[in-house]
């Protein structure tokens, strides 16, 4: 057997009741069940009235396979089947791909997909077939994750900034007032010195573990 995550892929006009294309990557054990487990939703949706466009939905099943599945453009009905450990990102994202390549209008005579479809089709399956497709996601996870920290972390040294600016107003506003106040002037002037030599600290350290972060994923992918 493959280990190709990708299994099936099927693409249908609900509109016409009809299949534009469907793609299968190497014959499963459960393929035939696949097929029919799609014919089913595919069937279903053709008869609905209340079709929700660009609603992601998935499905496991007894095989624990996993079927994701959207309606796009705003008939065009896109299934994947694929193994569990693949990620459902990834499924609407090749989902995505094909929607804004336009693969499902490159059609025939018979509404199918032609020779041009079928090719481009299969190269955008192909990128997607990689294992290493799982291995990025994951690191775009993890930075995403990061920015997140790094963007509240951001926001808190603004607005300690921003307390720091008060304090230096302050400051300046004691020397203005005489030399009674020199020694008051002088001691806020430090610890304003040390809050922003500990803010550049804390995103130094923060810099260099996103750093880490990244180099350790491309190494041990």
């Amino acid at each position: 057997m493959s280990n190709q995550p990708i299994i099936f892929l099927f693409i249908g006009d609900i509109y016409n009741k009809k299949c534009i294309t469907e793609f299968t990557s190497y014959s499963h054990p459960n393929l035939k069940n696949i097929k029919g487990d799609n014919k089913k939703l595919f069937d279903k949706f053709c008869l609905s009235n209340e079709i929700k466009i660009g609603e992601r939905l998935k499905i496991n099943d007894n095989s624990s396979l996993i079927y994701n599945f959207i309606i796009l453009a705003p008939t065009i009905y896109f299934f994947v089947c694929t193994l569990p450990e693949y990620k459902d990102e990834l499924s609407f994202k090749l989902i995505d791909v094909i929607y804004e390549e336009k693969v499902y209008a490159m059609k025939n005579d018979k509404g199918e997909l032609n020779a041009e479809g079928r090719q481009k089709l299969k190269k955008i399956i192909d990128k997607y077939q990689d294992p290493k497709i799982n291995q990025i996601s994951e690191i775009i996870n993890t930075v995403d994750s990061i920015k997140v920290i790094v963007k509240d972390s951001i926001q808190k040294v603004v607005n300690n900034t921003q307390s720091l600016d008060e304090l230096e107003k302050k400051s300046q506003m004691l020397k203005d007032n005489g030399k009674n106040f020199q020694k008051n002037a002088n001691t806020i002037d430090r610890v304003t010195w040390w809050h922003n030599f500990k803010i550049k600290i804390i995103l130094f350290l923060i810099l260099t573990i996103i750093i880490g972060l990244i180099a350790y994923k491309l190494i041990y992918r």
